[in-house]
């Protein structure tokens, strides 16, 4: 029997064993490696197999119409499984959402049979209904008519403390099997969310129709993570855990020696501007991001359904290294009556604010500057 007559699924345990970068390559050799591994990509990276632990088939389908009408993300270890091509049994499903489109998200998982789980500190909760909607409409924030320079969308306080700017996290939960998705709501993008995490391996998302790495060098080919936040008691559990999967953690320091000359790193740009920074001490380099851009791994999700293109990519910010032991956020939140979704915008570009607000009108700014 010839080879190219086994079934497709027969290089599967060499190709599982090969990194991203190394899977390319051999699909460059010739066109059946390049069939094969075509074939193996759309079993190996497949969203509807990743769900299938959550979700039955047709819940599926309904759950990628609602992220297309909701905005939600699929983040955190679940999305980290996606790209890695790995499985975390004890792991969670963690969904992001905009705070006034989490009613719609939390209907849908009690209507196919989860069940609405308060934490343990949470005290005198009955209901999903009397407790996640009391003190927090599910409708936009009232935009002022005429938005001032001031600021308006305000981040809260110490909230990057806890899930880094959510504003709720609840919990579902569906037994034999069990299984927990947590509902993680924000009154800011998710996606400002994602990149306040503790560390950059698990900053990568599923939308409806595409998926996201956004380092997927450092996190895929070098198992290794860059720290975004001092290490304390709450974040060691989460530093163990992803060492125990495979990741060691780099610092800023590390960063600035061992990437500065990395043509695919995605910390590359900043890192060669960076390191000059000794000599100019004062100053702070920065470096431009946006949702698919050259840095990033995208995976397209073939659905098998035609829902409308998404506008993830419209969201863009900046990662500032410089005077700081670790890496910064900088953006805006865009926030409209004209818009259904709030959106991250790089911040500083005064030609896009003025573009956006000739054509849309009235648009309320913000311009924080927080730890990642």
């Amino acid at each position: 029997m010839s080879i190219l007559e086994l079934p497709s699924t027969t290089d599967d345990c060499i190709l599982d064993a090969l990194t991203p970068a190394d899977m390319l390559k051999y699909s460059w050799t010739c066109k059946t490696a390049h069939s094969t591994v075509q074939s193996y990509m759309r079993r190996a990276f497949s969203v509807d197999k990743l769900l299938s632990r959550y979700f039955k088939p047709l819940d599926i389908d309904q759950f990628r119409q609602l992220q297309c009408q909701t905005g939600t993300l699929i983040s955190g270890s679940t999305a980290l499984q996606l790209f890695d091509r790995a499985v975390y049994p004890e792991s969670d499903l963690d969904l992001y959402v905009e705070y006034r489109f989490t009613r719609t998200i939390a209907a849908w998982l009690l209507h196919i049979g989860y069940t609405y789980a308060p934490r343990p500190e949470s005290e005198n909760i009955q209901t999903i209904e009397v407790n996640a909607f009391r003190d927090y409409p599910p409708n936009r924030l009232n935009i002022p008519e005429n938005p001032s320079d001031d600021i308006f969308f305000r981040t809260f306080g110490d909230a990057f403390e806890n899930y880094e700017g959510s504003s709720a996290v609840f919990n579902f939960e569906k037994r034999s099997p069990y299984r927990k998705i947590q509902l993680i709501t924000s009154m800011q993008p998710p996606l400002r969310t994602i990149l306040s995490f503790h560390f950059t391996c698990v900053m990568n998302i599923i939308t409806h129709d595409t998926a996201y790495s956004f380092f997927p060098w450092t996190t895929f080919e070098e198992r290794c993570a860059l720290m975004c936040k001092a290490r304390n008691t709450k974040r060691d559990n989460a530093y163990r855990k992803y060492t125990r999967r495979g990741w060691s953690f780099v610092t800023l320091n590390d960063l600035l020696l061992q990437k500065k000359d990395d043509p695919f790193s995605s910390f590359a740009f900043a890192a060669q501007s960076a390191s000059s920074m000794f000599h100019k001490p004062c100053i702070t380099y920065s470096s431009m991001r946006y949702v698919g851009d050259r840095w990033c791994w995208r995976i397209p999700i073939s659905t098998g359904i035609e829902p409308r293109k998404g506008y993830i990519e419209s969201n863009s910010w900046t990662m500032n290294f410089g005077n700081y032991s670790y890496p910064s956020l900088h953006c805006k939140l865009l926030v409209s009556r004209k818009l259904k979704f709030c959106y991250l915008a790089c911040g500083n570009n005064e030609d896009l604010q003025d573009f956006i607000s000739y054509h849309m009108g009235p648009c309320a700014w913000d311009m924080p500057y927080e730890p990642m």
